[in-house]
């Protein structure tokens, strides 16, 4: 179980100092998209793959997806807009480093960019304060309506018929701390850059629950202690960490 808390302003600034050169690129909608290529391809984030299979006269085609897991908890009304606008860039950037071929690689390569521009329009909203939730709806459905346009075209030149899907994956692993009973704060690497979208500081998430905690991709933590007998406070962190899915139990310190 991850629990929302706030720590230190002078650990906040750590943070942000060690990701200074990171945030400070989401300066426009091409570093943007940027962040998200470059998370995806290095598997930074929980890529669920695409899958594109023919059965029974039919194209099954399931779009796959990428997304910050878990997502960050929205600290207040319209805020954690950033994290699912990212989301989306990067369900466009799973299928543009997706291995197409022939047509299928002309079909994709002419449908995707007008996902992008959908994205790069909202994108402006947010740099300007003016993005919603509504905004996100909106942009959600034009990829779908997108990518099933592209997924028709697909099924259409082999003489077939289109089922668009969607789909969503889950990751947990189980977290060790040394020493035992610290006290331990996790955030995904890219909430630094979300967080200066957002003009707010970064939040870190207390983790209580250790046995099956959804994570995947790259994080910051640190730890809190306090040695015995004596009860001096002590600390570890901020230190990065990847967590993908040969990653069934970490051990933290």
């Amino acid at each position: 179980m991850l629990v929302p808390r706030p720590v230190t302003m002078l650990m906040s600034l750590v943070v942000c100092l060690w990701c200074a050169s990171f945030a400070s690129s989401q300066e426009s909608y091409a570093q943007f998209k940027e962040v998200a290529e470059k998370s995806v391809k290095a598997r930074d984030v929980l890529v669920a793959e695409p899958v594109f299979r023919e059965e029974g006269g039919e194209l099954t085609a399931i779009f796959g997806n990428a997304q910050i897991y878990p997502p960050p908890p929205p600290p207040a009304e319209n805020m954690g807009l950033a994290a699912e606008l990212l989301d989306s860039q990067m369900r466009v950037e799973v299928l543009r480093q997706y291995p197409f071929e022939g047509e299928d690689r002309l079909i994709w390569n002419k449908v995707l960019p007008t996902a992008d521009a959908e994205i790069e329009k909202a994108f402006d909203k947010l740099k300007d304060g003016k993005l919603t939730q509504k905004d996100l709806f909106k942009v959600d459905q034009q990829l779908n309506a997108t990518f099933t346009m592209a997924s028709k075209e697909m099924a259409s030149w082999r003489g077939l018929s289109a089922r668009p899907a969607v789909s969503a994956g889950t990751f947990t692993v189980k977290i060790t701390t040394i020493p035992t009973g610290s006290k331990l704060w996790m955030m995904h690497a890219l909430e630094p850059t979300l967080a200066k979208l957002e003009g707010r500081k970064p939040i870190w998430e207390m983790v209580v629950q250790r046995d099956d905690v959804p994570l995947f991709g790259k994080y910051w933590y640190f730890m809190r202690w306090s040695e015995e007998p004596s009860g001096t406070k002590k600390s570890s962190g901020p230190h990065l960490i990847k967590v993908d899915r040969s990653s069934v139990s970490i051990v933290l310190q």
